[in-house]
């Protein structure tokens, strides 16, 4: 392939998924004298499960058309080069060795990457990954830090004068010194997995500032906090190190600073020969995950062999896990004299004709009308309270949206019209709260007139917090609609996982009410509810330490001996795994509960990696609130009912209609942990106590967090194929920010030429507030 060096601009539907596909076919053409090396010299690497599962199907789908030599297939052939025997060749070799395969996410190569280096780092050969800190782990941290003091003079002065500033000054931390302690470096270690300023030394910050006023600065207060918080995870390291364990949050900094030094002749001995890179979604890549992978970049270059990124700084709505847009444009700086070729994708795959040209013209009008653009961003950087702010620092946040935005005009590929509907919903002056209950009714209007049409299959609202999902999917359940909410894909929102959880409880010495009455009720259904009532009647007449495990196997020992005695017998011969496994074929519970069977498979899932990494099973116990939390089931493709979820799980997918209420403010922004770093030092402290320099930097960094607004309205506004239907509360006395915005921005465009292109699709309708 020619060149070597290609980064994709990849405009929302514009078929990237599609071109990074191909140029894999292309790559392993160029390779094809070898197919396990082919298939193990090529690198893709992406940001979440489901983008490499996208990805690995595409490209198993592709050489299965040009094996078939199908119409599609001999497109793909031409375009490819692959014959179809090449191409049936690769299919045979993915299947026999599917691990050849190397599309992964980002973290998972890296954390394969940081294994691969266990030995040069000196760890444990087979050290386990910890997703959550547990309290214990911290104070015993503390506890090693103490002793530690009392054997190094420095550390103890250091101590003495971190106390002497706390009785002093911080009133808020005496009462409550360790819980904060705690939970404050539990952020710190995870700010390491994307904060690069954290790889900075301790060493530098070993001066102590003298304090001559009645106030410590902020410079004083930084110092302090820093240095306890990188002393304390030190000793965290050990700890864990002890175990045979690393927090996620330590080993992705270990691993920057590992790379950072000569590591290259190891990696390559680990990874064997690389000779392509692909990199998706590089707007959402963090500092520390680039400079991790850097040196192999670097290598590649140096080496003629090919490197690829594609991404769309339009897109980039997760800088608050670390996501850095800018690294698009420093990658552009760094290596176009090296040949870096720039490719915009620009026409749009997904949307219809309105949509595609509603967005042109909104975003390109933000884009040149430099007043109006001036005007909301002062007010959303800087606030309406706030004194006039530096015409820099205002210039800087206009360059920084027109970056974001450079390449925002699309044409359509569809030929479908469609249409965008403006839904203004009138409240007089009153609360949001009311506006929201405008906005619920206008939703219902408009799943209301889709129904009549026989036309609601494949709608999609997009709300901005996981809150917002759980209510209004209770609320459209409540008028009769199918719903499928992502705050119900979670595993935490299945009967069946918490009763299987409740039997690992029980297996694991949690003999626990609660976990019984889960079982009882989540498997045995009347049965269990009867024994329930049975107990409770008799329980006022015993003693206290009578039980309902003490009831069951006095009173219903048959019972309990099936349903309890048996399995957990069975259990303590088998791993988490295995015992849940044993469980379902037991009861039967895939016959019982055919409609539970995705979240059954997701658990299983987590089982089985648990398992494979050798976790302690009382620690997935503990942890499992949290767990529950994060991991959910796929939201299905082929559905007929209406979605719900937040503009952030959208990212990616498309839908025939999209609902989108504009009832969101941008998020306050709060620098992580207080934390300021200038080349001089670390500053921590409230905004009015900052000096002009950080103010200064201060609204740098608050500039990158107000601008993801506009970028929530890229994503929200092109999940669309056919109609975007957009709410807009008026008249509020407080009106939302992303309504207050778009008002400002679209009455502009009105009075605008351009937005006569899309005059025949756009639709301008007004809540009745008759029927509410």
């Amino acid at each position: 392939m020619s060149p070597n060096l290609i980064l994709y601009q990849a405009s929302a539907g514009s078929g990237k998924t599609y071109q990074l596909s191909l140029s894999y076919l292309k790559l392993l053409k160029c390779f094809s004298q070898s197919k396990k090396e082919a298939l193990k010299g090529i690198l893709a690497i992406t940001f979440t499960n489901k983008a490499v599962y996208e990805m690995k199907d595409r490209i198993i789908s592709f050489l299965k058309e040009i094996a078939l030599k199908t119409n599609k297939g001999l497109i793909l052939a031409q375009e490819s080069g692959l014959t179809p025997q090449e191409a049936e060749n690769f299919l045979e070799e993915i299947f026999l060795h599917y691990d050849y395969l190397e599309i992964r996410t980002i973290d998972s190569f890296l954390l394969k990457l940081f294994r691969g280096l266990a030995y040069e780092l000196n760890l444990h050969p087979d050290f386990k990954i910890k997703n959550y800190l547990d309290d214990t782990h911290i104070e015993r941290a503390l506890i090693r830090l103490f002793e530690k003091a009392q054997l190094d003079e420095k550390i103890w002065q250091f101590l003495e004068a971190f106390v002497d500033f706390l009785l002093s000054y911080e009133d808020s931390l005496k009462i409550n010194f360790k819980s904060k302690i705690i939970s404050e470096l539990e952020k710190l270690v995870n700010l390491s997995t994307y904060r690069e300023e954290l790889l900075r030394t301790n060493e530098e910050f070993d001066t102590f500032e003298e304090n001559s006023s009645d106030k410590p600065t902020t410079s004083l207060r930084g110092h302090l906090y820093f240095k306890l918080w990188n002393l304390l995870k030190e000793e965290l390291e050990k700890v864990l190190n002890e175990e045979g364990t690393l927090y996620m949050g330590i080993w992705k900094e270990k691993l920057a600073q590992t790379l950072q030094r000569d590591f290259l002749p190891w990696i390559y001995l680990k990874l064997g020969n690389l000779q392509a890179f692909i990199i998706d979604e590089f707007q959402d890549t963090d500092k520390l995950q680039w400079t991790a992978i850097f040196p192999l970049v670097e290598d590649l270059i140096s080496n003629r062999k090919l490197f690829l990124a594609a991404g769309d700084t339009k897109q980039s709505i997760y800088r608050w896990k670390g996501g850095d847009p800018g690294l698009i444009r420093s990658l552009k700086e760094n290596l176009r004299d090296y040949g870096l070729s720039e490719k915009n994708l620009n026409f749009n795959f997904r949307s219809s004709l309105s949509i595609v040209e509603f967005n042109n013209s909104f975003f390109n009008f933000l884009k040149n009308e430099e007043e109006l653009k001036k005007e909301i961003l002062k007010r959303i950087v800087f606030g309406k309270n706030d004194k006039k702010p530096e015409e820099d620092l205002l210039s800087l946040a206009q360059s920084e949206f027109d970056e974001l935005f450079s390449h925002i005009t699309q044409s359509a590929n569809k030929d479908h019209p469609g249409k965008v509907f403006i839904e203004w919903l009138p409240v007089k002056g009153e609360t949001q709260k009311l506006a929201n209950a405008l906005i619920y009714q206008k939703i219902k209007d408009i799943l209301e007139e889709l129904k009549n049409k026989d036309s609601l299959e494949n709608t999609a609202i997009l709300m901005r917090e996981n809150k917002e999902v759980i209510e209004m999917s209770a609320y459209l359940l409540s008028q009769g609609f199918s719903v499928i909410g992502s705050s119900f894909l979670k595993l935490k929102e299945s009967p069946l996982i918490n009763t299987l959880v409740s039997y690992l409880r029980l297996l694991y010495g949690y003999e626990d009410e609660i976990s019984l009455a889960t079982i009882l009720l989540g498997l045995f259904k009347e049965r269990g509810k009867e024994i329930l009532l049975n107990y409770q009647k008799i329980r006022p007449f015993k003693n206290l330490d009578f039980t309902l495990l003490s009831y069951l196997k006095t009173y219903e020992s048959s019972f309990y001996k099936e349903a309890f005695e048996i399995p957990l017998s069975k259990g303590r011969l088998l791993n988490i795994y295995q015992f849940v496994r044993f469980l379902v074929s037991f009861f039967s519970l895939e016959e019982a509960f055919p409609q539970e069977k995705p979240y059954l498979c997701k658990f299983l899932s987590l089982l089985l990696r648990f398992t494979a990494q050798e976790g302690d099973p009382l620690e997935f116990l503990d942890n499992w609130e949290n767990l529950a939390e994060e991991e959910e089931v796929e939201l299905p493709e082929e559905s007929s009912s209406i979605k719900v979820m937040t503009i952030h799980k959208s990212k990616g997918l498309e839908f025939s209609k999209v609902i989108v209420p504009l009832n969101f403010n941008t998020r306050r922004y709060q620098p992580p942990l207080g934390l300021l770093f200038t080349e001089k030092g670390v500053h921590k402290g409230k905004k009015d106590e900052l000096p002009q320099e950080l103010l200064y930097l201060y609204y740098l960094e608050k500039i990158q967090h107000s601008l993801e607004i506009f970028n929530l309205f890229y994503v929200a506004f092109t999940r669309a194929m056919q109609n975007l239907y957009i709410l807009v509360p008026v008249g509020l006395k407080n009106n939302f920010d992303s309504a207050e915005i778009f008002i400002q921005i679209f009455e502009s465009l009105k009075e605008q030429v351009s937005v006569l292109k899309v005059k025949n699709f756009l639709v301008e309708r007004s809540l009745n507030l008759h029927n509410f």
